[in-house]
């Protein structure tokens, strides 16, 4: 959303004054920083350092400079601004200005200052101009000196140009040169087309502000009220929360290039990746924290709590659609669906009709599209266009799109100008906070002593067991053993397959006894439950899809009751209706498809099922497809000794057969060697090694 620091010039000619980037090299400013200079200088923040400019159009007290050079370099802009023209004389609060002036200097070094005020279409009209009005009054015979030519924004949209500071306001006020009187020349349009900068100009008429800020305020509250609630479906009653904003722990990222791992240092955290990017693609494992990152954000931008370096995020609405929600009811919904998908208790306020598209218009929407992962890979390209068709549509409003790397090939979005990032193991200081907050936040709905007990159990492990730590990198799987630990029925596991398994048995055997649910029909042991889940699962990996009509499901179930040979068990249509409800696994769409609700035991169920059907050969004949990347390794986490030796070996022979995949092939050898919880062969292991080497 504009304005953007990245694009804030500083302006040199016969006086300093500011400008605003409309690309690499376009810069519009004020006339009067010229003077007589018809070769001023220019520089942008992080980029090129001074750049000599040539004066290519020049009417009243507006200009537009041409950059010899770029004063970005090999940076990418982003969305272009887009232009209005305000109609009518009602005043717009919340506009703004961001330039260099006077007061902001320190001796001869400028920095950036943002002007936030009123702008008022209505003063000024003999003049031909504007005001930019109810400004902090700044001390200082001319401290708004500098401000001259920059760019003034309303809702995300570019209305004018600062011209001066009328003294006689006390520098209450900055006079501004409106769009309208750019745009009546046909020279500056033409410019700006011959720059690569099309003008694209809208009007703003003002809507009943009052009714406005109230359905805003009732939406906001919603929606933060809906993301400060975190569950894990399974493990406790279905209606129990806790609150994310009492153990919430900020994720780490790194750039995500278009080699085979990423190379930016990791450090960044995710909220402070966010300042100069306006599109995001967050790429992460299952588990890995990225839908909670979203909720988080959601929630801070909700309630307008961001930190000052995302400040302009808290004008913005957050828009939340989990795209595995979104295809349970049908398409891919248009704006019109948004307000149903993120807060459907609202859609029937009268102020609700046309609520998003006013929203989306005026560049006001934080767009958080969660799950690509999710959509079955026949549909990813269709998703793909919906969204392109979105941001076409929307280009000033900022997007988010998460998935699990496996779904989404590097560059998969850039051409829309999207950034890519990637999660990054969470530290020990981390695990700490994370521990301490989770607990802290079940406090509140568990015995206290327990509840110490339980975190004391953690903490000791977490230090004990290097193997446990690791795990506890992982968002998800440290929630888990916290989980595992306040439940009180098992001790803390310590490894992945045991973690998995436990947490496994915990929904298929003590779920019903906790909630009190008596399912009627069929009970099956908990091995019977695995086992029918493991042959969904792998039915799912093996046909690359993300869910099974109900009638695959029941000639699945049908096929294993036959192996199975149970007493009083024949009628698969109870058995599946008994997974249903009982197992804390599926769930069924409207449609009559069924889905798994947790990614992570869907994969680990998958490779359960692949070994128990000695399909070690075929795991390995797809190491080279993304989709098949967490059943591998999670394979080798429950494979025995000789299970585990076969599927390296396979793996280092199916490198030398697909050379094309060789380094992916290699990349999941290395997974499967960490994941492994079987002794290597010292030989095995150092092939292996040797290979990623």
């Amino acid at each position: 959303m504009h304005p953007e620091l990245e694009r804030v010039a500083a302006v040199f000619g016969d006086r300093q004054g500011s400008g605003y980037l409309l690309t690499e090299r376009l810069v519009l400013t004020c006339g009067h920083v010229m003077g007589n200079d018809w070769e001023p200088t220019a520089i942008a923040p992080n980029g090129t350092g001074m750049q000599t400019c040539d004066v290519v159009w020049r009417r009243g007290d507006a200009a537009l400079l041409f950059a010899r050079h770029s004063l970005v370099g090999e940076r990418s802009l982003g969305v272009d601004p887009e232009w209005a023209q305000i109609d009518g004389l009602q005043v717009w609060p919340g506009a703004r200005a961001v330039g260099y002036p006077r007061v902001q200097r320190d001796g001869a070094n400028l920095d950036s200052h943002q002007a936030v005020g009123t702008f008022n279409p209505g003063t000024g009209a003999l003049s031909e101009g504007a005001l930019l009005e109810n400004l902090e009054r700044p001390i200082g015979g001319s401290p708004w000196a500098g401000m001259s030519g920059a760019a003034v924004f309303v809702e995300g949209l570019l209305v004018g140009v600062v011209r001066a500071d009328p003294t006689v306001w006390r520098h209450g006020r900055l006079e501004i040169v409106p769009v309208a009187n750019l745009m009546t020349d046909n020279y500056f349009v033409l410019n700006c087309r011959e720059a690569g900068h099309d003008v694209h100009l809208r009007s703003l008429t003002f809507v009943g502000q009052g009714a406005a800020t109230a359905f805003d305020n009732r939406l906001r509250r919603y929606v933060s009220l809906q993301a400060d609630r975190v569950r894990v479906t399974g493990l406790f009653d279905d209606d129990f929360y806790w609150s994310l904003q009492r153990s919430y722990v900020d994720l780490n990222l790194a750039v995500r290039d278009d080699a085979a791992q990423s190379t930016t240092t990791p450090g960044e955290r995710a909220s402070a990746s966010l300042t100069s990017r306006h599109r995001v693609l967050l790429v992460g494992a299952a588990g890995s924290g990225k839908t909670t990152f979203l909720q988080r954000l959601a929630l801070a931008a909700a309630r307008r709590e961001l930190p000052p370096h995302l400040a302009e995020l808290n004008e913005c609405l957050p828009l939340l659609l989990q795209l595995r929600e979104l295809l349970k009811r049908g398409d891919l919904p248009d704006p019109r669906g948004f307000l149903a998908a993120v807060a459907k208790p609202l859609v029937t306020h009268p102020d609700a009709v046309g609520w998003v598209d006013r929203q989306l218009e005026a560049g006001r929407v934080l767009l958080m599209i969660d799950g690509l992962d999710e959509v079955p890979r026949s549909d990813r390209d269709r998703a793909r266009k919906w969204l392109s068709d979105l941001i076409d549509a929307y280009p000033q409003n900022r997007f988010i799109v998460t998935s699990r790397p496996a779904a989404v090939p590097r560059g998969w979005l850039r051409q829309h100008g999207f950034a890519e990032l990637e999660t990054q193991p969470m530290s020990a200081a981390d695990i700490s906070r994370l521990v301490e907050g989770w607990f802290d936040a079940m406090s509140e709905a568990h015995d206290h002593e327990l509840v110490n007990w339980a975190r004391a159990a953690v903490v000791q492990q977490l230090r004990d067991n290097p193997d446990l730590a690791e795990l506890a990198t992982s968002p998800l799987m440290c929630t888990l053993i916290c989980a595992l630990s306040l439940r009180g029925s098992h001790r803390v596991p310590r490894s992945r397959a045991e973690l998995y398994g436990t947490a496994l048995k915990v929904f298929l055997e003590l779920r019903d006894a906790i909630r009190g649910i008596d399912v009627r029909g069929p009970r099956l042991p908990a091995h019977v439950q695995s086992q029918l889940l493991g042959r969904f699962a792998f039915w799912l990996a093996l046909n690359g899809e993300v869910e099974l009509e109900r009638e695959r499901a029941v000639k699945l179930v049908q096929a294993e009751l036959r192996s199975l040979r149970l007493a009083d068990v024949n009628d698969p249509k109870l058995v599946l209706r008994f997974l249903l409800i009982s197992s804390g696994m599926l769930h069924e769409t409207p449609e009559g498809s069924i889905r798994f609700i947790h990614l992570p035991f869907q994969s680990f169920l998958a490779a359960r099922s692949a070994l128990s059907d000695d399909s070690i050969g075929l795991l390995v004949r797809n190491a080279h497809d993304h989709d098949w990347t967490d059943v591998l390794a999670l394979a080798s986490a429950q494979a025995n000794a000789e299970q585990c030796e076969q599927i390296l070996e396979g793996l280092l022979k199916q490198r030398l057969k697909q050379p094309l995949h060789a380094d992916r092939i290699t990349a999941v050898a290395k997974m499967c060697l960490d994941y492994a919880e079987q002794d290597v062969p010292p030989g095995l292991r150092a092939r292996i090694q040797d290979a990623v080497a």
